[in-house]
């Protein structure tokens, strides 16, 4: 598995793996249960692939800090094919969560088995995991 059996930042523990489980069935996540998946991933605790599914435009304006993959929503079908590993956790978001929603059952559709979108979207995130092109140079 790609989790331990409990997933824990420092001495607390941020997540079972039970309830991991059951954010895979559920579908996605909030901006909260990703931040604690951002700090486990830091902590090399868990392991997932963080994609931007909006535009260009919109990227260069702020995007979540440990970001992965940008597959813009204009290409995302031919592009989501460039990544091989099905078993591996994906993340998805974009600016309020209906065109990742949208691209996440899009890429369960074609075999990719724990695929997870970030309800609201960016939108919703705090600023503890925003990143602003005053703070960096988006590619």
């Amino acid at each position: 598995m790609f989790w331990k059996k409990r997933l824990r930042c420092g001495k607390n523990e941020l997540m079972s793996a039970e309830n991991f489980e059951a954010l895979l069935a559920q579908k996605s996540i909030n901006a909260s249960e990703l931040e604690t998946l951002l700090t486990a991933r830091s902590e090399q605790k868990i392991n997932f692939v963080l994609i931007d599914t909006r535009e260009k435009y919109e990227r260069m304006r702020r995007h979540i800090d440990g970001t992965d993959v940008v597959l813009h929503a204009s290409g995302f079908y031919p592009k989501v094919k460039t990544l091989k590993d099905k078993d591996r956790l994906y993340i998805l978001y974009c600016s309020n969560g209906s065109r990742s929603a949208l691209n996440a059952q899009n890429m369960r559709e074609l075999g990719y088995k724990r695929v997870l979108n970030l309800s609201k979207g960016i939108e919703s995130c705090s600023g503890k995991i925003i990143k602003t092109n005053d703070d960096v140079n988006a590619p």
